[in-house]
């Protein structure tokens, strides 16, 4: 199957945190499956590193770098411009299936444009439930601004959108399902891959 997987942190390059490691986790475990694997890379800005895209290369793995020069905040920058960028690149390809993560609503117009009829009429988008917006500033007991209130919404529009939603936890599907109710149609707790060791460089 021809896969891509959007995100906005990756393993190699980022050394970050839970969507990163899940990211590049299930890329070289759907490779080793020998599915035909595209990472999108969503940033606002990358740095100059060529050997990044290589050592994706180097696993049989394409790394596709977005990005666009907007001096927004990254929030708003994901909600319009980076939105639209992953939008525009994978509807002029072909995809079985495409993943997402529920944060940041990266892939918003891309299960807008599937549920309007436009693209990815047959794409199975999958998005895997981290922990939304809503979820890490409610439970950080953090102020909310204009942004998170958009940024909810459209959160919930790409999971209202989605084919399929996994979960690693029982517990993650059940907020949402709590939270909103009827906003999942196809839920599954589903454990995040692991293809462990990575070798940086």
């Amino acid at each position: 199957a021809h896969i891509a997987i959007v995100t906005f942190e990756l393993l190699v390059p980022d050394r970050s945190g839970g969507i990163g490691t899940w990211s590049a986790n299930l890329a070289m475990s759907l490779r080793a499956a020998g599915h035909a694997v595209t990472i999108f890379h969503a940033r606002t800005r990358h740095t100059d590193s060529a050997w990044r895209v290589r050592y994706w290369e180097g696993h049989g793995i394409e790394l596709v770098r977005l990005g666009c020069d907007d001096r927004r905040p990254f929030v708003e920058n994901t909600l319009h411009n980076l939105a639209h960028v992953a939008l525009e690149a994978l509807a002029s390809r072909r995809w079985d299936i495409v993943h997402l993560p529920d944060a940041l609503a990266l892939g918003w117009q891309i299960a807008a444009a599937k549920r309007a009829g436009l693209a990815f009429k047959d794409t199975t988008i999958v998005v895997t439930l981290h922990g939304n917006n809503w979820w890490h500033r409610t439970s950080n007991r953090l102020p909310m601004h204009a942004h998170d209130i958009e940024l909810d919404h459209l959160e919930r529009e790409q999971i209202r959108g989605a084919d399929v939603v996994l979960s690693p936890s029982a517990y993650m599907l059940e907020y949402v399902g709590r939270t909103y109710p009827g906003l999942i149609k196809s839920g599954f707790v589903h454990q995040n891959p692991i293809a462990w060791p990575f070798r940086i460089r």
